[in-house]
C-alpha cells in the first residue's frame, strides 16, 4: 500500500507543477483552499479541509491523518502506534 501511496503523491506532484500556481493569500488556509480550487477540487458539503485533500489524493481521512503523523513524527513513533497506522493502510 505504501508504494501505491507514493505513486499517488508522485503523480499529484506532477500535476501540481503542470497547473495554475494558487492565488497569493496572507492565510495559510486559503492558500491551500485556492491550490486545490486551482487543481478543480472543491470542498463538498460539510468537508472538512483534510477530507477534501484526502479525498484528492484519492485515500482516506484516516490514511492522510497517519501518513501526515509518520512524517512528523515518523522516528518518535512507538511501535505500537507505527504498528496501528500501519494497519489502516
Amino acid at each position: 500500500m505504501n508504494a501505491k501511496l507514493n505513486q499517488r503523491l508522485d503523480r499529484i506532484e506532477g500535476v501540481i507543477r503542470q497547473h495554475a500556481s494558487p492565488e497569493e493569500c496572507e492565510s495559510p488556509g486559503r492558500y491551500f483552499d485556492s491550490w486545490l480550487a486551482a487543481r478543480g477540487i472543491d470542498p463538498g458539503p460539510n468537508e472538512s479541509r483534510a477530507e477534501t485533500t484526502a479525498r484528492a489524493m484519492g485515500i482516506s481521512a484516516w490514511q492522510l491523518r497517519d501518513e501526515l503523523l509518520l512524517a512528523a513524527h515518523g522516528a518518535r513513533l512507538s511501535d505500537a502506534a507505527r504498528a496501528d497506522a500501519e494497519q489502516r493502510r
